[in-house]
């Protein structure tokens, strides 16, 4: 049932005849503060990093196949434009980590990101998430030192 109500948010942003930005926007304003879930793919009982951005792709027809950690949503993506940091605009994918990818987040502007974060892999419960405020939620991209990967999806563009 939850599936199928995510699914139903999803197509109708789709039959609005939006643009892509149009759509992602509404998507975002519609699951801002959805508590964070390890291992979350949905609105209703919660995202992950990579369950939020890959709901965020289907919304524009672009989301990988199965379940992605932000590692895979890396490789998957990673042979499309790379670019500066500096050049950050709308829909850039925001790739964290140290050595390895281990969070993603989507930018908004070139100062701010929109991310199901806060949480860990403890965060299961929306109990958790609320203890510690962890959802999606709006922050600037600066609060995170550890950028590692910033790829354009050209249909965020369209």
């Amino acid at each position: 049932m939850i599936d199928f109500i995510c699914k139903f948010i999803k197509s109708l942003l789709n039959e609005k005849k939006m643009t892509n930005k149009e759509s992602l926007m509404m998507f975002f304003q519609s699951v801002l503060g959805t508590p964070y879930k390890w291992g979350g793919n949905n609105c209703l009982q919660g995202y992950d990093c990579s369950g939020f951005v890959q709901d965020a792709l289907a919304v524009i027809g672009v989301d990988p196949k199965g379940d992605q950690t932000s590692n895979d949503l890396y490789n998957y993506f990673k042979d499309i434009q790379e670019l500066n940091p500096k050049n950050i605009s709308f829909g850039c994918l925001l790739f964290f980590g140290k050595e390895k990818v281990t969070h993603v987040a989507i930018a908004l502007n070139n100062k701010q990101m929109i991310e199901a974060g806060g949480g860990g892999s403890k965060t299961t419960t929306f109990q958790d998430a609320m203890k510690i405020n962890a959802c999606v939620r709006i922050r600037p991209i600066n609060r995170r030192s550890d950028l590692l990967h910033v790829i354009k999806i050209k249909e965020f563009d369209e």
